[in-house]
């Protein structure tokens, strides 16, 4: 089977950023693609479950950990190795140097719900304006919004009068612009809140208008931190961690609004009263603890910025002194 018919026959034909990814992991990794060769039913399936885009990024991260571990030669993965025991077990179980054996739950935290209806809504704007024949490219820049219950829906009820304002500009400050210059618009019902900027790239073609980004709001609740104790709390009531061995949860976000620094947070929060963790749906502050130490360590990877752009590392590692199976240096 080709690489190509392989990810044909994974993804049933559907197009997604899941098959970019397949193509730049098996360039890369000889190892990834037979261990996908090794699991493509079990990946097929799970491609046939995700209804929506969101699903497909979920087992996108969850097949990103394979990956990078078996760029290195020390690894060894296996794919739910426990599913047959009808178990609750780990996503997956690793083999270090052939010695050093430990089982890792993938989960992906996904966008809050008005940064996911604001990149909707910018989808929408930009779909429908690129489709304006003009020798002009545009950026949209909302860096914030007036603190309001639901900023977004402002947004949502003007999406006509903002595409047609955007549009009308199009036309006619086309014929103004001189070619590598550039000018900026307030858009009315949003001053102080939204730019639009308008530029005329030299040796564009006159097809439609181009988008070359802009900067959106970030919609912090101050809450972030509770879907990490939340993860954390579901990983050990449900177990899927595995007893005498290092367990790993290892997360991730394209979300704006949650960090790195809000796993410590989480962790803080953690340090309750009976009442949050009987609601939580443990027996008592001391099941939480005593549960907890089958858990060695989280790993949060944000991938939502560049690490280049943000001059960080984004791998932050949280090593929980109380486990029973520290995880080696």
């Amino acid at each position: 089977m080709s690489e190509s018919d392989l990810i044909n026959y994974i993804l049933k034909d559907r197009q997604h950023i899941l098959s970019e990814a397949f193509r730049s992991w098996f360039a890369t990794c000889e190892r990834f693609e037979g261990f996908v060769i090794l699991h493509k039913d079990k990946i097929r399936k799970k491609v046939g479950g995700a209804v929506t885009d969101e699903d497909l990024e979920d087992l996108r991260f969850e097949l990103e950990l394979p990956y990078l571990l078996l760029l290195d030669d020390r690894f060894e993965v296996e794919y739910e190795k426990y599913a047959g025991n009808k178990t609750t077990s780990p996503d997956f179980s690793i083999t270090f140097d052939h010695s050093t054996h430990f089982g890792v739950e993938v989960k992906r935290i996904r966008e809050a719900d008005l940064g996911r209806r604001f990149n909707q809504w910018i989808e929408e704007v930009v779909k429908r304006i690129e489709a304006l024949p003009s020798l002009l490219a545009f950026w949209l820049n909302v860096p914030e919004m007036e603190s309001t219950s639901d900023p977004v829906d402002r947004l949502e009820a003007s999406t006509e009068e903002i595409i047609k304002y955007i549009a009308n500009t199009i036309l006619t400050e086309g014929g103004k612009l001189s070619v590598d210059s550039e000018r900026e618009f307030s858009i009315p019902g949003f001053q102080d809140e939204m730019v639009l900027t308008l530029s005329k790239p030299p040796h564009k073609q006159d097809s439609g208008t181009s988008y070359h980004g802009g900067i959106g709001p970030i919609f912090y609740t101050k809450k972030e931190f509770k879907k990490f104790s939340d993860l954390i709390c579901d990983l050990l009531l449900e177990k899927q961690v595995r007893p005498g061995m290092i367990n790993l949860l290892f997360l991730s976000t394209n979300s704006t609004t949650h960090e790195d620094k809000n796993l410590p947070e989480a962790i803080h929060q953690l340090h309750q009263c009976d009442e949050f963790f009987i609601k939580k749906g443990f027996k008592s502050r001391q099941d939480f603890l005593d549960r907890s130490k089958s858990l060695s360590g989280i790993l949060f990877r944000s991938s939502w910025m560049p690490a280049s752009a943000s001059g960080k590392n984004l791998n932050f590692l949280w090593l929980n002194g109380q486990a029973e199976y520290p995880i080696p240096e």
